[in-house]
């Protein structure tokens, strides 16, 4: 069974991707997200699971101007962007054409490694709610 990315896409629009970030917040714990990632990487073939950490790696070193901008931006277009640099990395990187299916889960392990950043890192928690639109008495009050 193959995921439909466009259809996905398509489903995402709309909405902020940090808000698509604080909803798993809102629905998970800490542990429960890290053994969603552990999943997760399950899914995946061997040979990617190094390639994917150093994905995650390339995109938490990325400025915070482009980190803002990149949160608050449509959850759609943002999932293609998303998978568009998966595909970059992997190919410039490793020489590794990875399938939609892989690159889906690539996506969903970055999404809950940001679930995770939020959960243990208050700091990074309020730069989410504040991508995501939540002003200064919801995010004190969301704690």
């Amino acid at each position: 069974m193959s995921v439909d990315l466009e259809t996905l896409a398509k489903q995402y629009k709309g909405a902020k991707f940090a808000e698509l970030i604080l909803e798993h917040v809102k629905a998970s714990s800490p542990a429960s997200t890290q053994s969603a990632m552990a999943g997760l990487m399950d899914e995946l073939p061997n040979h990617l699971s190094t390639p994917v950490m150093e994905l995650i790696d390339f995109l938490v070193q990325l400025p915070q101007q482009h980190q803002r901008e990149f949160f608050g931006g449509d959850c759609g277009q943002k999932f293609l962007d998303t998978l568009q640099v998966t595909r970059g990395f992997m190919r410039k990187q490793h020489n590794i054409e990875i399938n939609d299916d892989d690159n889906f889960t690539v996506f969903n392990i970055i999404v809950q490694n940001y679930v995770y950043a939020c959960h243990i890192n208050p700091t990074t928690k309020a730069a989410m709610q504040k991508a995501a639109g939540v002003g200064l008495l919801g995010r004190m009050f969301s704690r």
